[in-house]
Order: C-alpha cells, then structure tokens, then sequence
C-alpha cells in the first residue's frame, strides 16, 4: 500500500518538474481529470470497516428520517440526511466515501488551478499531508476543509450571503466548521509586525504550557463540551504533541518563511487573505498542540491554503525552477515522514469489492 501511495508522490512529483521545464503543460487539462479522478478511486475504495460505515448503518431510511434524529444530533443534519438519502436509493457506505472524495479533491483541485499556475507541484503538497488525514481518514473534515477556499472566494468578492449559506451547509455536515466564521476578520491587510506578534503569541502559548491550564479551568466548571469532554478520556485522542512534530515544524518554518517575504516582497502583500489564513492555522497548530486533536483539527480546517501559498512562493525567487525542484524533493519527503511517522495509510487498505 505504501508503495502505491509513494508511487503517486513519486508520478505527481515528475509532471510538477516536467510543468516547470514546460509551462504548456497545464493547458492540458486532461492530465487535472486523471490524477483528480484516480485520487477519488483510491480514497473511494478505501476499507470501509469504520465509523462511517457504523454511522451509515446506524441512519434510517428517508421514510422515517424525521422520527429518528439521534444520529442527526450525532454528527450534523446534513450528514445524516446524504446517508440517509444514499441508503434509500440502495446504496452502501462505499458510496459515501465516493461522494465525500470526489467533492474534496475537486473543489480543493479546481482552486489550485485558479489560484496558482503550479498546479501539479500545489498537488504534491496537497498529496503529502492533507489527502491523508483529511480524505483518507476524516472525511467530513476533508470535505468541510475544502469548502474554505471557495469561502474565501465569496468573501473577497463580498458574497456575504452565498458564503453564509456555505457555512451553514458545512456546519450540517461536521460542527468544526463553525471555524469558518473567523475568516470574515481575515480579509484585511494586516502590518508585519502585528502577524509577527501574533504567530510568537501562539508560540508562547505553547511554551507556557497555557492549553492544559485552560482545559483544567474548564473542566472544573463544567464548562467544556461533552465531545471534548470524552476526548479527555481517551489516552489516543488526550496527548501532547512536540513543536518538533514534522507537521507542526514545517508549518512553522514555513510561517516565518511567509513573514520574511511578506515584509521583504510588497506585492506579495496581495496575497494577504491567503497568507492570513495559513498564518492562522498555524498559530492554531501551535497554541493546542498540547491537546493534539483540538489543535490539529482546528489547524487542517485552514489548511487547504498551504499549496496556493507556498507555489506563491516561485513567483519571488531568481531561480524559480530551482526552487520548484528544492520544493519537490522536499515534499516528498514529507510524505514519507508522514507516513512512517504517523501510520496513517495502513490503517486504511484497498478495498475492492468482488
């Protein structure tokens, strides 16, 4: 399995290299429909022994949807109601994981191609860290994750209404994407120095240890969410995380590397709504990364930005096919640690129905 999953890297990695030799190659758009469609076969095809699959069971049919909430309250109204309509229609929950995939990767492919002209080096990013926590593994995060960039794209064009109603559809499939309200405050061109502060204020938060101390006031008043609540429990999901955790400190050497060319570069300055967004999920990263799953899960909600911006990146550099190169290797490698380091893709297998 890991061969196949590095093979992708590997394939991504050569038509990223080969794009920056010859820039034609994007006006292919052949080559985009592949790769996002063989994307969806293998997450879609994935083992579907998990919670989904409970949670599809678990979802009566549309007839007596509305009698029968309790899985609605569970995990979101909208959720509930696509399984419910896929099991009415005589699907399984491979199905779902179909839907969910290909919602994903193409709204998160589609973006890329509009905002970058990298696009096959910003899928080796997306490749190497989210298709494996967030379409692998938590679908509906992946899915409400992916809605961000078309938010952001409402927002900036001052589509308050069509960006609410996104919101709301998102919050009916995962109630993380409440997240998504803060990026009304972070279409704004921000000093250097105030980001500056506040992506130190996120490492001092870390530092001093402030996520336990918080939790524990909480939790004395009884004031924590009853999710939460469990996940405190729970020795696999309550456990701290190490600045030096390899996601955690690419995200941050990567969030200074925004800030030097943000105070360096002005025109790079346009790109403020982008670089807000990262620099947010980082510090979101950081500041929780003592209670691993509230700062991760908060963090990837943001994340989806990070291979428009770091291909942004080229556009600032004497030798940009230098750098793309440097860029690749980087990536992949990336993707092995991720792998290694996390196990992630060998909890999840193929499988193929007979």
């Amino acid at each position: 399995m890991f061969m196949l999953y590095f093979g992708i890297n590997v394939f991504v990695s050569l038509f990223s290299w080969l794009h920056g030799l010859s820039p034609k190659l994007r006006e292919h758009r052949v080559f985009y429909i592949l790769m996002g469609a063989f994307l969806v076969l293998l997450i879609g095809l994935r083992g579907n022994e998990d919670e989904y699959t409970r949670l599809f069971i678990k979802v009566p049919e549309l007839t007596s949807f509305f009698s029968d909430t309790r899985v609605a309250l569970e995990t979101g109204f909208g959720f509930a109601f696509i399984c419910s309509a896929l099991k009415t229609i005589g699907f399984d929950s491979q199905a779902l994981l179909f839907l969910f995939a290909f919602t994903a990767i193409a709204t998160n492919l589609y973006y890329f191609n509009k905002y970058t002209k990298y696009f096959f080096l910003a899928m080796l990013i997306y490749l190497s860290h989210e298709v494996i926590h967030h379409e692998w593994i938590q679908i509906r995060a992946g899915l409400i994750s992916a809605l961000v960039l078309p938010q952001i794209h409402l927002i900036s064009q001052k589509k308050y209404k069509s960006f609410l109603v996104l919101l709301l559809l998102g919050f009916s499939i995962h109630y993380l994407a409440i997240l998504s309200v803060l990026l009304l405050f972070l279409n704004h061109k921000y000093g250097f120095s105030h980001l500056l502060i506040l992506l130190l204020s996120g490492l001092t938060f870390k530092l001093a240890g402030a996520t336990t101390i918080l939790i524990d006031i909480l939790d004395r008043h009884a004031l924590l969410p009853a999710r939460v609540e469990l996940y405190l429990i729970w020795d696999v999901y309550n456990y701290k995380v190490s600045l030096l955790h390899p996601k955690i400190l690419q995200q941050i050497i990567t969030s200074f590397v925004v800030l030097f060319i943000y105070y360096k570069v002005k025109y790079f300055r346009s790109n403020y709504f982008i670089i807000n967004t990262y620099l947010l999920s980082t510090i979101l990263l950081v500041s929780f990364s003592d209670f691993a799953i509230l700062g991760f899960r908060s963090a990837t909600h943001f994340v989806c930005v990070e291979p428009i911006l770091i291909t942004l990146f080229l556009n600032h550099f004497k030798h940009p096919k230098l750098m793309q190169t440097l860029t690749i290797l980087l990536f992949v490698m990336i993707s092995y640690i991720n792998y290694i380091h996390n196990g992630a893709i060998s909890e999840y297998l193929l499988f193929v129905r007979q």
